[in-house]
């Protein structure tokens, strides 16, 4: 029997991942499936290979997210599976080696975040373009249905490009579940 343990994956990370990573979608149950297929030498996959101890070559790894809407709450899950062939598949990851997947993936969405700001200043002429560029990112992944605020994403901007974007990459920081840190 396989054992799953389940690991608090930042639900403002799911909208990303839906919308940023190539997939098979599925509808069903009136939740919806998403398979993304990873490569072993992709940036995702060597990540994950990295951290998989063991003798057999991985084809790819697959991550499923699954969410249904409750109420006016959305629910999720995910998984990743180790895929060797058509019939052999394991899930080797440990609790820390998924956090560490998942804060790879949120360095990547705050870097991306900083980014769009960023250009979307570039491209604008309008007073307040930050203002507008934080609405338009904040609508594209749901993240006011998470709790957070105009004036809490200013203030993060600020804090990344001041250090620098690429800092999130070389700072060992924590995966927070609350946004960038702010609970």
């Amino acid at each position: 029997m396989i054992r799953l343990r389940p690991i608090e994956l930042p639900g403002y990370l799911i909208p990303f991942i839906l919308r940023e990573c190539d997939g098979i979608s599925l509808l069903k149950d009136g939740g919806e499936y998403k398979q993304i297929l990873i490569e072993p030498k992709s940036v995702l996959g060597q990540f994950l290979y990295a951290r998989i101890k063991g003798d057999k070559e991985i084809r790819e790894f697959c991550l499923t997210i699954y969410t249904n809407a409750e109420g006016r709450k959305k629910v999720f899950s995910t998984e990743i599976i180790n895929f060797y062939n058509s019939s052999e598949f394991s899930i080797d990851l440990s609790f820390e080696e998924l956090e560490s997947f998942y804060k790879f993936i949120d360095s990547y969405f705050r870097t991306y975040f900083c980014f769009f700001v960023k250009g979307y200043c570039k491209g604008n002429i309008y007073k307040s373009k930050i203002k507008k560029a934080i609405n338009e990112f904040c609508d594209m992944y749901d993240l006011y249905e998470y709790g957070y605020s105009q004036n809490q994403m200013r203030i993060l901007y600020y804090r990344y490009t001041n250090n620098g974007v690429l800092s999130l990459f070389q700072n060992n920081n924590k995966l927070n579940y609350g946004f960038f840190g702010v609970t």
